[in-house]
């Protein structure tokens, strides 16, 4: 089957910024929509996520997806924010635009790490778009390693007085395991290579408060995926979500011994994450849009 990958699309967000959004096209009409929302310091055009777009493709998924204001191609302060709604704001705008091209069709939302924890607060606050919600290594809760009760009640304090103050360093290392990624992470010109700003921990922190109080509201089929050696975001915080989110059809899905970002995991292992998401989606398409 023969797919596209088109990205011309763009939008002006309500800050005035303008959003690059990338599009991948199945053959055929369309069965289901799919947005996609990358994490932190990344973008839409990460190769891994040009193959599983490519893969929901194959299945009749219109995947949509953009780079975060601040990140990527987008224009923005970068790697910053004084809340997460920012980025809601905006996916919500991007279904929006999607909904406006294929009307009736169930939308699914597919979020990594930062991803996720947009994609959670997004479904929340429009609980009745989305049909299913993929969270892939989600950030629901701070990795204890990462992040003491100091430094996360200082990022409090200073993100609100001192937005732009460096409080920490990214190092891909401690997300994925395969020395090559690792560098080709390094090299990427798309991607965040500054500081952490205690300003974007004080919104994300904010936004972790929030979608703990929420996950009750979350009713939709939900896949959780996370790894047992994840340094960046606590499965702790998976394991709670899927506790309490209300779904009567979620799925957490713990791969041992596997980094925060799964779908980079070495030797097929995240070649096979990523099928079972592709897997799990297809089977959640309503019956009325096969």
């Amino acid at each position: 089957m023969t797919t596209s990958a088109d990205d011309t699309g763009s939008f002006r967000n309500s800050d005035g910024f303008n959003i690059f959004c990338r599009y991948w096209n199945p053959e055929g009409t369309p069965r289901a929509l799919l947005l996609l929302l990358h994490g932190y310091a990344e973008h839409c055009h990460e190769p891994r996520y040009n193959d599983l777009a490519k893969e929901l493709n194959k299945h009749g998924f219109f995947v949509f997806a953009h780079d975060h204001v601040g990140h990527g191609k987008s224009e923005g302060p970068r790697a910053i924010c004084s809340s997460v709604d920012v980025y809601i704001i905006d996916a919500l705008a991007h279904v929006d635009i999607a909904k406006g091209k294929y009307p009736g069709l169930p939308i699914f939302i597919y979020g990594h790490s930062m991803g996720g924890l947009i994609a959670g607060l997004t479904l929340v606050r429009r609980p009745n778009d989305f049909a299913a919600a993929v969270f892939s290594a989600p950030l629901f809760a701070t990795d204890k390693a990462q992040a003491s009760w100091l430094q996360t009640t200082s990022a409090r304090v200073l993100g609100r007085f001192l937005p732009s103050l460096p409080i920490g360093v990214l190092d891909f290392s401690n997300a994925v395991k395969d020395p090559a990624v690792v560098a080709r992470m390094t090299e990427d010109p798309l991607r965040y290579h500054g500081y952490i700003q205690a300003g974007w921990a004080s919104a994300m922190l904010t936004a972790l408060d929030e979608i703990h109080s929420k996950y009750d509201a979350i009713h939709v089929p939900v896949l959780i995926e996370h790894g047992t050696s994840d340094k960046l975001c606590n499965i702790a915080g998976s394991e709670e979500a899927y506790k309490n989110i209300s779904s009567s059809d979620k799925t957490l899905k713990v791969y041992k011994d596997c980094y925060h970002g799964l779908l980079h995991e070495p030797d097929g292992v995240g070649d096979q994450i990523l099928q079972f998401a592709v897997s799990w989606c297809v089977q959640r398409i309503p019956s009325a849009a096969s």
